[in-house]
């Protein structure tokens, strides 16, 4: 006989407990309690790939991949890391990564306030080490404005700046790399921060970095016009000119700049002089009359630029005459009149420049002649 059923079913068992899901956070979490810091890398970047997250937990696998990269010694790319942490981050939890970024930050401006401490490298790459750790420590500040630690680093390397120039610059000028000198310390003198007593040094050097480099430029104009490359004298006369040009009044001390002049004098003058005596008349004007533009050079010295000038315009007046008069007697009115005008500027020209009436008397005499051969006053 069959048994009878119960009175009532039993009740069903209760299923297990189902174990809490982990989120790829703590996953990853756990690889970097191992030290698996590659591994933490390319797994957080995986999860980011494939989306679908909280605000915290994007910001937590930036952050992880943040300080996997400051382990491995990418300091560049962790920083970027927390810069993404701290902008996905609910305002909660920012913080928190607000305060991993100041300690990045100091760490990585340590080590190269530390590599420069030891004084292995030349002043100049200890300027850009410098320089580069005085921002990590400033982008700490920004997130971290009230960590003591990091604005005494920053004082350390801002103190050890200054001194660093002044040795960078001094080095630079002992090696005649005046353009470098210059630089640099127009460099040091444009931030603010640089202190006082250190600006007047450096504007005197500065002074030095500019004399300097028009010495060099004349005495190298000096050694081409020697080896006869003339336009290469003249190039090299023409930046020193420039770049005296450019310096004010302030700049150098007067002496100084009078020195400079009379070399530039001297150098054009001798360059004048020479196409004079080897009969290139018209090449010597251009460097006669810029040598005539240094009127503090003093008169007698004018003058040994003044005689060669008149002999430069007499002999181009002498030898263009004939050409001019055969022009005028074969009804070439025009050609003739092209050329007198050409004569009457380069004149014109050295009476500008300070040469007077009677100095290129004989010159403007016979030009005078020329003009009237054609029926025309000069201009």
């Amino acid at each position: 006989m069959a048994a009878a059923p119960p009175a009532s079913a039993p009740a069903p068992a209760q299923p297990a407990p189902r174990p809490a899901v982990s989120s790829p956070s703590d996953r990853i979490y756990a690889l970097w309690e191992g030290k698996q810091h590659a591994l933490v890398e390319s797994e957080a970047t995986a999860a980011l790939g494939r989306g679908g997250l909280s605000a915290g937990e994007t910001a937590r696998l930036w952050g992880l991949i943040g300080l996997a990269r400051q382990e491995q010694g990418d300091v560049d790319g962790a920083r970027g890391a927390l810069e993404e942490a701290i902008m996905s981050a609910p305002a909660e939890d920012r913080a928190a990564w607000q305060r991993h970024m100041a300690q990045l930050a100091l760490h990585a401006g340590q080590a190269l306030l530390a590599r420069v401490q030891v004084g292995s490298s030349d002043a100049d790459e200890r300027i850009d080490t410098l320089r580069a750790a005085i921002a990590w420590f400033e982008s700490g500040i920004t997130v971290g404005a009230n960590d003591e630690t990091l604005r005494d680093a920053l004082r350390t390397a801002r103190g050890a700046l200054w001194p660093t120039y002044e040795e960078a610059a001094n080095a630079l000028l002992q090696r005649q790399e005046f353009h470098v000198a210059r630089r640099l310390l127009q460099e040091a003198q444009a931030d603010e921060d640089c202190p006082l007593p250190l600006q007047a040094s450096f504007r005197e050097m500065l002074a030095a970095t500019f004399g300097g480099e028009v010495g060099q430029l004349t005495a190298d104009a000096i050694r081409r016009m020697q080896e006869g490359k003339e336009e290469e004298c003249l190039a090299a006369l023409d930046r020193a000119e420039t770049l005296l040009g450019t310096i004010p009044e302030e700049g150098i001390p007067p002496k100084r700049r009078q020195e400079l002049e009379r070399r530039l004098w001297w150098g054009y003058t001798k360059l004048g002089i020479r196409r004079v005596d080897g009969g290139m008349w018209e090449e010597s004007l251009d460097p006669l009359l810029r040598a005539l533009g240094f009127q503090g050079v003093g008169a007698d010295r004018q003058d040994e630029t003044r005689g060669p000038l008149v002999r430069a315009l007499e002999a181009i007046v002498d030898a263009r005459s004939p050409l001019i008069q055969r022009l005028t007697d074969d009804g070439d009115r025009d050609g003739a009149l092209l050329l007198c005008e050409k004569l009457w500027t380069f004149l014109k020209t050295a009476m500008e420049r300070g040469m007077s009436k009677e100095e290129l008397g004989p010159a403007l005499g016979k030009t005078q002649q020329l003009f009237e051969r054609l029926g025309k006053n000069k201009p």
